[in-house]
């Protein structure tokens, strides 16, 4: 009994004896290589950091400088692990690019001190893009140690938006080029001076803040002067018209056919003049027409374009479905939009028009890809190298800016309100006069003036002045292949009537309406229905007499019916069909068109 006492007291002692011995040398920083061979059974590398990480995280998180965390016991015990040689390299890669972020900083230290951490230096800078600023410091402490050294600008590959706002990283790269020392060549990079233009922009605009001479020269060789379009640039120029007009159109290949029919309001002036000084100032970055359908926001900018035009402006037009049309392996479609971006560059006297922003911050991503199309270019939206035009309803402009909060910076919106009646029928008379000049006929007043009040009425889904000039535009198109001579209100009348599918006898105010015809005609198609009817024919008759309310649709029908289906004696669900007509125009309106 008493030897076995002794036996067992025996083996605690030694069981104690080596861990002792264990803890002495990995705080002391003997090589573990020697303790591997001591201690074949040892845990894995995973459980000795997870055990070292849980005082190790804590002391990281509260640590006020990098030098605190490389000071602490703790983190050498880490460093010293992975530096071991007979952990595969690959391992201890996995932990300077992993989640957690203290012993991503041990791993960096780890590299710097194992024979072969050289050979993945080159395999650093691309995963800059996802380090945090102390991640950063002991990447930059490694690649400095590297012999040969990578090119001073490399790890500014993997710039983000974040970047030029940080003072810490600032001062973290204002350390790395003094280590690197003031003879280094200052060379960017292959890699980072095949960025975009617009990326490479910011990354300039981050160094100027550096304060250091290797930064100052580093972004000197960023961004090259503005190309010259004298001699061979013209090729180069025309080259990019030709990739652009691949995916989209440029406005002024169709300014003969749109010739004329734009019409600038009175009360757009201050508007125009504002937003063309914008342009030519260099201060807009994406301007955004906000307003209801039909208010006019395609004619403000594309009279704006034209005022433009003698700048040498050209404006194209190229939607987020251009940009993917054709689109079938993985990177093809940021290709596809860096080399845009390119073309696109304001130095080229390119304006962007995108028809819809909100699809753009919407459509792109994909299993790959988590950034959208409008993500991808806000950094050249940022940095001024492309001018983006748009428009949007307020709803959408409302939408826009809460899904990307960041674009709230770079927008300038012009609000464009529906168009008053009165402006409305001038600027309707004055297009009728041009439509007729086109086609060789003669407007009569009526034209105009019945555009502007069935529009109100009935088209109440647009508003003026697009829904009048729309209106009319078509019963010009119908004409062309008749033989009148003359554009009138009939016209508009029949033209409304075929979009609408109500008859002539109700649109036209100056026609008798039998009811008992009108009658007749639903009670041969509704049968056995005569409450309903009845109930149509009289808001018919009030609609003609002119005694609806002009402020409230003319009617809004429910027409409900019982299923066939039915059960228990029940019946299970009753069908509903609702149908609103539009506003009806008032008596004074009728009146003037009855004189004119």
């Amino acid at each position: 009994m008493e030897s076995a006492i002794l036996l067992i007291l025996g083996l605690l002692i030694g069981w104690v004896f080596a861990r002792w011995q264990l803890s002495k040398e990995i705080g002391t920083g003997a090589s573990p290589q020697s303790h591997s061979a001591a201690a074949p059974n040892e845990p894995p590398l995973a459980s000795r950091l997870h055990q070292i990480n849980e005082t190790l995280e804590p002391f990281a998180r509260d640590a006020a400088h990098t030098n605190e965390l490389a000071e602490n016991a703790d983190f050498r015990k880490a460093a010293a692990l992975l530096a071991d040689p007979k952990i595969p390299l690959e391992s201890v890669l996995d932990y300077a690019f992993g989640q957690n972020w203290a012993l991503s900083c041990a791993a960096f230290v780890a590299l710097k001190e194992r024979p072969d951490g050289r050979t993945a230096a080159s395999r650093v800078p691309p995963r800059f893009n996802s380090l945090s600023v102390w991640q950063m410091t002991f990447a930059l402490k490694f690649l400095a140690s590297v012999e040969p050294k990578l090119p001073a600008g490399a790890p500014l590959i993997g710039y983000r938006d974040w970047w030029s706002e940080n003072t810490l990283l600032r001062h973290v790269l204002a350390d790395h080029f003094a280590a690197l020392g003031d003879d280094d060549p200052a060379d960017p990079g292959a890699d980072v001076m095949a960025l975009p233009d617009a990326t490479r922009s910011q990354i300039k605009d981050l160094l100027r803040d550096v304060h250091h001479p290797l930064a100052a020269r580093l972004a000197e060789k960023l961004v090259p002067d503005a190309p010259s379009f004298e001699q061979g640039a013209g090729s180069s120029h025309r080259s990019s018209s030709a990739f652009l007009e691949s995916l989209g159109r440029f406005w002024d290949k169709d300014e003969d056919k749109n010739a004329g029919i734009h019409l600038e309001a009175p009360s757009w002036k201050d508007a125009l003049d504002a937003a063309e000084r914008l342009v030519n100032g260099g201060s807009a970055r994406v301007l955004l027409v906000s307003g209801e359908p039909y208010v006019g926001k395609t004619t403000f900018l594309r009279l704006l374009a034209s005022r433009l035009k003698s700048k040498d402006w050209r404006v194209f037009e190229a939607s987020g479905a251009d940009l993917q049309a054709g689109q079938m392996y993985i990177g093809q479609l940021e290709g596809r939009i860096r080399e845009a971006l390119t073309a696109l560059d304001v130095r080229n006297d390119i304006i962007w028009y995108v028809p819809d922003l909100l699809a753009l911050a919407m459509s792109g991503t994909h299993q790959s890809q988590s950034a959208s199309i409008l993500d991808q270019i806000l950094p050249a939206l940022a940095a001024g190298c492309v001018l983006m035009w748009t428009e949007a309803t307020p709803a959408a402009t409302a939408r826009l800016q809460q899904v990307r909060p960041s674009l709230r910076r770079y927008l300038e919106i012009v609000r464009m309100e529906e168009m008053p009646e009165e402006e409305a029928l001038a600027l309707a008379k004055d297009f009728a006069d041009r439509l007729g000049t086109t086609l060789g006929k003669t407007a009569d007043p009526s034209f105009a003036a019945t555009a502007i009040d069935v529009a109100e009425s009935y088209l109440s889904a647009m508003h003026l002045p697009g829904s009048a000039l729309s209106l009319m535009k078509l019963s010009a198109l119908r004409t062309e292949k008749a033989a009148a001579k003359r554009l009138n209100g009939d016209h508009i009348l029949e033209t409304l009537s075929q979009l609408t599918g109500l008859p002539l006898s109700i649109l036209d105010g100056a026609e008798r309406l039998s009811l008992e015809n009108v009658r007749d005609f639903f009670s041969s198609r509704v049968i056995g229905q005569p409450e309903a009817v009845a109930s149509v024919v009289e808001r018919i008759a009030m609609l003609k007499s002119g005694l609806n309310d002009p402020g409230k649709p003319i009617a809004v029908f429910t027409l409900c019916w019982p299923d066939r289906h039915r059960q228990n004696g029940a019946c299970q669900s009753r069908r509903r069909i609702s149908l609103r007509l539009g506003r009806p125009h008032d008596q004074a309106r009728h009146e003037r068109i009855s004189n004119t």
